[in-house]
């Protein structure tokens, strides 16, 4: 069953039941069904032949009444970063070429982007023929009329970008077949029934809220929305909450939080790595169900560290994330000596394609053989424990987010007139790693970070850029005529430890 009749089902088996709850208001299974039917009605109004329409909505009921909608039709859809600035937001459109985008109303671009594509307001798409939906007009609407799975199991449905914040801009094709055996691995591996409340505080634009958030609601059980991340929120419906998924500097937060012990609420993490001593600190204070979740976007699940993993062997090598999730079959290819190679997946649930800035070996294997390569590093024991090693790429991980340094230093260089830049990661309880530049110019072109970040901002999102800049006179070389990273990033880290 795909995700559209998954709701039809859902709304006439347990249609009162709440399905979302958002910061302003909330959806039965039946006004769901309902408002996605105005959608999906809208979306097929203006064009009954597949297209491409680019989702930009922040954290809200109504970015999964449109999810819900655009299910029901033959469009696919582009998932954008609310967050991205003005000049992101024209590239991904440019690389994605959507024919229509569907914006959150109170996003204050609708007007700028309009100029640029056909645009849908989203909360217009609610409306009916008389204008803006009241009780009055809604109850005119035949609930789920005509709302079913139109595309094929193996149809796109939604473009999900990936390294948005990394310079290498691309989009993983999902498939509405690869959508639900995704929702499978996390009934399998997590457990969902009707009546369960999962609780999204990560961005839905990101491919673990979005995917937790419509498995839950696909298997009848229920969502609630924070429109950003609120630790005191959290602690307040934590004791109504059977599952949530965070990132370690959200995680971070909740360890110092009181009395927010639920034995029962599955605590997902992932998108960075997680220290044992972090690890630990939830399991004490917060849940034993603590499952440490190593998933890419084109790849979707690969392994979990489950809770019977954590602290069971303290001996184990460092990098240990886990056995490869119900469905995956992960491998290590071009292993050397010790066994180091890179980390291989193959499952259902893979994406089909790659789009835009992509290597084009890694996006053959996935189109021709359907097997993709994480980028990681592992290496595999012989009970199936996966060990990560490192990235076989530059890019910076940081609060769960992909960045990657040569897009920074490309802004830095232009924004600031300086020939030399490194921008690389270090080591961050905090942010797992934390970005930071290190720029060669003479003492009349240094400022202040405050000034340098005010410069920056209306060229980077907030998480591209750097939390420390340092200044020196010159760049080490090494003997081969190259930068000196290892030394550079030794010299970032003891002027963090001053």
């Amino acid at each position: 069953m795909l995700l559209a009749d998954s709701l039809r089902y859902q709304a006439s088996l347990r249609g009162a039941q709440t399905a979302i709850v958002d910061e302003s208001r909330d959806w039965t299974f039946t006004t769901l069904l309902a408002d996605a039917t105005r959608v999906m009605s809208r979306l097929n109004t203006w064009s009954p032949t597949k297209r491409r329409i680019a989702l930009l909505c922040s954290n809200k009921g109504e970015h999964l009444v449109a999810l819900f909608g655009v299910a029901a039709t033959l469009h696919e859809v582009v998932m954008l970063d609310p967050k991205w600035s003005q000049t992101e937001l024209k590239k991904a459109i440019e690389i994605f070429s959507p024919d229509l985008l569907l914006i959150d109303g109170d996003d204050a671009r609708v007007d700028e982007l309009s100029e640029h594509l056909e645009t849908m307001v989203l909360q217009s798409a609610l409306e009916t023929e008389g204008g803006v939906a009241g009780e009055s007009d809604r109850s005119k609407v035949v609930v789920g009329e005509g709302f079913r799975a139109r595309a094929a199991r193996d149809d796109v449905f939604a473009i999900a970008p990936s390294g948005g914040t990394s310079g290498k801009l691309k989009g993983a094709a999902i498939s509405h077949g690869a959508t639900v055996s995704r929702f499978l691995t996390q009934l399998v591996e997590f457990g969902i029934e009707p009546g369960d409340r999962f609780l999204v505080c990560t961005p839905l634009f990101h491919g673990s809220a979005r995917s937790h958030a419509l498995s839950h609601l696909y298997f009848g059980a229920s969502v609630r929305i924070l429109d950003k991340f609120d630790p005191i929120k959290f602690q307040q419906y934590a004791g109504e909450t059977t599952a949530t998924f965070c990132v370690p500097t959200m995680l971070n937060q909740i360890a110092k939080l009181e009395s927010v012990k639920n034995p029962n609420l599955a605590v997902i993490a992932g998108g960075a790595a997680i220290s044992s001593v972090l690890e630990n600190l939830i399991a004490d204070r917060v849940t034993p169900r603590f499952y440490n979740y190593y998933a890419a976007v084109e790849s979707g699940p690969i392994a979990i560290k489950r809770p019977q993993d954590n602290g069971a062997d303290e001996s184990a090598p460092a990098g240990f994330v886990g056995r490869a999730v119900f469905g995956a079959h992960v491998t290590i290819v071009d292993a050397d000596e010790h066994g180091v190679g890179k980390v291989q997946i193959q499952a259902d649930f893979l994406s089909s394609a790659i789009e835009g800035d992509v290597d084009e070996e890694v996006a053959r294997q996935l189109a021709d053989e359907g097997v993709y390569q994480t980028g990681d590093l592992g290496s595999l024991d012989d009970s199936g424990r996966l060990y990560l090693h490192g990235r076989a790429d530059d890019v910076v991980i940081s609060g769960g987010i992909n960045i990657h340094p040569r897009e920074v230093e490309a802004v830095i260089r232009g924004t600031f007139d300086v020939d030399e830049v490194v921008v690389l990661g270090i080591p961050d309880l905090r942010w797992g790693e934390k970005l930071v530049a290190i720029i060669a110019a003479p003492t009349k072109h240094r400022m202040t970070y405050d000034l340098a970040k005010s410069m920056l901002v209306d060229h980077l999102s907030r998480v591209k850029i750097p939390k420390e800049i340092y200044w020196i006179d010159e760049m080490p070389i090494t003997s081969m005529g190259k930068i000196n990273t290892h030394q550079l990033r030794t010299h970032a880290q003891n002027q963090v430890k001053k």
